[in-house]
């Protein structure tokens, strides 16, 4: 088949809370820019959230298109697909009797290092004031993120007055900020047991559970610091990424806004407020914070990134790599980053610059099922080596056995080789998986050619065009069944419907210069010989076309491509015959 039906996998193209959630992938169809419509990018989206299993996410997209589009029957059979992919789902949970936690890696907030300040205590004064003069100074410098100074001021204020439940329990906070876990929720734990109401002995085992995962004790707890009086900003953006992760986009909303409230440059509350509004379908109030982030910290990626993939949706594929790219310099490590790239580079027309990002990408990680599969279509559409596309797409195989679109086109890599009865099993299982793919049917039609079997290849060409109208592979495999059944002229007719959907398949074309060339019509023949030689040069081509050139009397020009064959390829299977025609003219 030609490179025009190559597939891309896209590794984690979505909106996500990168900070919190993994990525899944999903699937676009590679052939340069392309404008999408609402419904489709929203079908893609759909499809993202589904592959990821948060099933009932990719419901609430589906229902926003279904308004618009209620006869629309892929939208029915997709909702038909999440729901039965749900109900397993909750069914598989339910026999295991697991209790299911949400398992997301969360970015610790890093303590500022900052430089700290001598702590002066007025001997003239009295002791317990001097004490709670310093707990509000560390007070103070704790609301400005400062817990170096903050920790040393209440430090010195319980050697002044060791009785001060206030101070301990701000202390806690500052133990617990500088790691010492346990010392910080033995000491939380005390306070409470005297004073149930102090509240930075709460946030701090509100910020333990946190860590823990366990979500509601931890908003509990932290509801009763705000009950009882006080405020914090990382109390305040955990809280947004607790209902970001709950799916209660306006709770996290609010608490994001109130973190920037409290701390204007904290860059990751702008970031998560651009993914709530963004979960909230408000792009441009998404691209709003994301763009803030990256004022206040240039060189946080995750914004970029981010920005990027909103581009990457939207079909403006220049910004969404200029982001990409930006992220890039600094988080060289990030595997999926560099498939993104890549498929920036695919979906911009140049295959050539995605093979780098791509190859980096195994490197780092080589259990990155998207990089090796479209590593692995890179070799096989852009250096046109199939042993070297084989041996990635196969690695990407032993990852997942089950993907549709990949076990089409390593059948399709084992139809090259002359691997039938492999090719059609694969073929097979990917209809299993998805029975509407019509390039399955296509790979299906052509291993029956393979076969010898033209007449039953018909069927399932004719299967992959009322799915798809615009396969024009499956044109060009009703034209070489009409070709091998000796029908040329229907099989110049459906090549040149191939051509018309895809101008420069070379497969088409020679097709046509060979049926043209079957029914004497030389002028014809010679033309598409030329133009297929043109998009792809082979020694086979150039001789068939001399032996034309030959019959329709330019004897001329026959030699003149019998000693192109000759100087550019010695080696060619039928140079024997190649030397007897130079001899004979």
């Amino acid at each position: 088949m030609d490179n025009k039906g190559k597939f891309l996998i896209l590794g984690g193209i979505g909106i996500i809370l990168v900070l919190l959630l993994g990525l899944g992938i999903f699937f676009i169809t590679k052939g340069g820019k392309s404008s999408l419509s609402e419904r489709d990018k929203i079908m893609e989206l759909v499809r993202v959230y589904m592959n990821e299993g948060d099933y009932d996410r990719a419901l609430d997209y589906l229902d926003k298109i279904f308004l618009s589009n209620p006869n629309d029957p892929e939208i029915e059979k997709l909702r038909k697909e999440i729901i039965q992919k749900k109900k397993q789902k909750e069914e598989e949970l339910t026999k295991r009797e697991l209790t299911v936690k949400v398992d997301i890696p969360k970015e610790k907030i890093p303590v500022p290092e900052t430089k700290v300040e001598p702590v002066k205590v007025d001997k003239t004064k009295d002791i317990k004031e001097e004490a709670k003069r310093l707990y509000k100074e560390g007070i103070e410098y704790l609301k400005k993120g400062d817990v170096n100074n903050a920790d040393e001021r209440f430090e010195k204020s319980l050697e002044l007055n060791k009785d001060d439940n206030n101070v301990k329990g701000a202390y806690s906070y500052t133990t617990y900020k500088k790691g010492n876990t346990q010392k910080a929720l033995q000491m939380a734990n005390e306070v409470l047991s005297s004073d149930p109401n102090d509240p930075y002995a709460h946030l701090t085992k509100g910020s333990v559970f946190y860590d823990n995962s366990d979500y509601d004790k931890s908003l509990d707890e932290f509801e009763k610091v705000i009950s009882n009086g006080e405020d914090d900003y990382e109390m305040r953006y955990k809280m947004g990424i607790i209902y970001y992760m709950k799916k209660m986009y306006d709770d996290a909303k609010r608490e994001f806004q109130k973190c920037i409230e409290l701390k204007p440059d904290f860059e990751r509350a702008y970031y998560n407020l651009g993914l709530a509004y963004y979960s909230l379908n408000d792009v441009d109030n998404a691209k709003k914070y994301f763009s803030s982030a990256i004022s206040i910290n240039p060189t946080y990626s995750k914004p970029y990134i981010n920005l990027g993939t909103i581009y990457y949706l939207e079909g403006n594929y220049e910004n969404a790599l200029n982001n990409f790219l930006t992220a890039y310099k600094y988080e060289k490590q990030n595997d999926s980053l560099l498939v993104k790239i890549g498929n920036s580079y695919d979906k911009l027309g140049q295959p050539e610059k995605a093979m780098p990002y791509y190859a980096m990408a195994v490197k780092i990680n080589s259990k990155n099922f998207a990089a090796l599969y479209n590593l692995g279509n890179s070799y096989l559409f852009v250096k046109e080596d199939p042993t070297m596309a084989r041996k990635y797409i196969e690695m990407a195989y032993s990852i997942n056995k089950t993907d549709p679109l990949l076990l089409t086109t390593l059948g399709n890599l084992y139809l090259k080789e002359g691997e039938v009865e492999k090719s059609l099993s694969l073929f097979t299982e990917a209809l299993k998986a998805d029975n509407n793919l019509n390039e399955a049917y296509t790979g299906i039609g052509f291993a029956y050619i393979k076969k010898g079997k033209s007449q039953e290849s018909v069927k399932f060409f004719n299967k992959a065009l009322s799915i798809n109208p615009n396969d024009y592979n499956a044109y060009i495999g009703l034209g070489d069944a009409m070709f091998g059944e000796g029908l040329y002229d229907e099989a110049i007719s459906y090549y040149s419907k191939a051509k018309e959907k895809f101008q420069n398949s070379y497969r088409a074309i020679s097709g046509l210069a060979k049926a043209y060339a079957k029914k004497g019509d030389y002028k014809n023949a010679i033309q598409y010989y030329q133009e297929a030689i043109g998009i792809k040069e082979t020694p086979e081509l150039l001789f068939e076309l001399a032996l034309i050139l030959e019959k329709s009397g330019d004897k001329n020009s026959a030699m003149e491509y019998y000693k192109r064959i000759k100087e550019k390829y010695p080696n060619f299977e039928k140079i024997d015959l190649v030397n007897k025609s130079l001899e004979n003219l």
